[in-house]
């Protein structure tokens, strides 16, 4: 394979140009040249873009968006979309096509916090409340519980505990209004000590209630850790021994009644955020 194709499709997410710039470096070294389309799939339709350079893409990680456009073309509502792709591909001499990106990708109008104001408005939220420590009590309170914890403390390690991998966080307050553009940058190369920066304005679009730029920026950098008891666990270990004692907890699980465990902890499984999402809708509607 010596020539591919690559578009951004959807609306903005972090880490596009990000992206970007590792496909154009990595196929630079492996002899490969690479054309992005301009626009996401409504360029891919229409053959626009241009072959993209080392140059081109070199520092693109610190900047918003896609420098190659992105728009929400759907390829399969166009008539013979999916043909008229791969004849593009053909006229191009195009091997193959990574596509970025979704249809409905993106930070929510407003942000998370907003999101989850609305998800739990007219409910009752506590705070500084640990249920395994009043869980006689809490349990009184609704016919089903949704656990979302570790399962092993749950049960009160009573097989033993499961291994996690934990994180710390590196705050730091910047004096200027742009980092790097995006609310997540991931860093995977084996030299940088963090595995990502979080710049938090950008969760809100890093403007102020008048539509301005604010003067200074929160970014917060994050390592992988060690856990230990007592510390955050964050990730399951995804090893023969704790998959093997997971297995024992998710028996002791099974007995019991009117209780639903969910998520990384309960099911000692890594989600990304649009499996759990979807794990959650389908387990509604197998109990409601």
């Amino acid at each position: 394979m010596r020539k591919i194709g690559i578009l951004t499709g959807g609306g903005d997410c972090p880490g596009l140009n990000a992206v970007i710039r590792g496909v154009v470096e990595k196929c630079a070294e492996a002899g490969m040249e690479v054309f992005g389309f301009r626009d996401g799939w409504r360029g891919a339709l229409n053959a626009k873009g241009h072959w993209l350079t080392l140059s081109e893409v070199e520092g693109i990680q610190t900047l918003g968006g896609t420098i190659i456009g992105s728009s929400r073309t759907n390829v399969l509502a166009q008539p013979d979309g999916t043909s008229t792709i791969i004849n593009v591909l053909d006229a191009l001499g195009l091997e193959g096509l990574v596509a970025i990106g979704g249809d409905y990708q993106g930070i929510p109008i407003g942000g998370y916090t907003q999101l989850v104001e609305h998800l739990l408005e007219g409910i009752e939220v506590r705070l500084n409340t640990d249920y395994l420590e009043q869980k006689e009590k809490l349990d009184r309170l609704a016919e089903t519980v949704v656990y979302t914890g570790p399962i092993d403390a749950y049960f009160g390690y009573s097989l033993g505990a499961l291994e996690y991998r934990s994180v710390r966080f590196e705050t730091e307050v910047l004096d200027i209004p742009n980092f790097q553009g995006n609310a997540a940058v991931n860093y995977t190369d084996r030299e940088t000590p963090w595995t990502r920066i979080i710049e938090h304005k950008w969760f809100e679009f890093g403007k102020d209630e008048q539509g301005q730029d604010l003067p200074k920026t929160v970014i917060s950098r994050e390592y992988s850790s060690e856990w230990k008891p007592g510390d955050e666990p964050y990730y399951p270990v995804n090893d023969e021994k704790n998959g093997a004692l997971y297995a024992e907890y998710k028996r002791l699980a099974d007995t019991e009644k009117n209780v639903i465990f969910g998520g990384r902890l309960a099911e000692y499984r890594y989600y990304d955020m649009d499996a759990v999402i979807a794990s959650a809708l389908k387990k509604s509607e197998e109990v409601l």
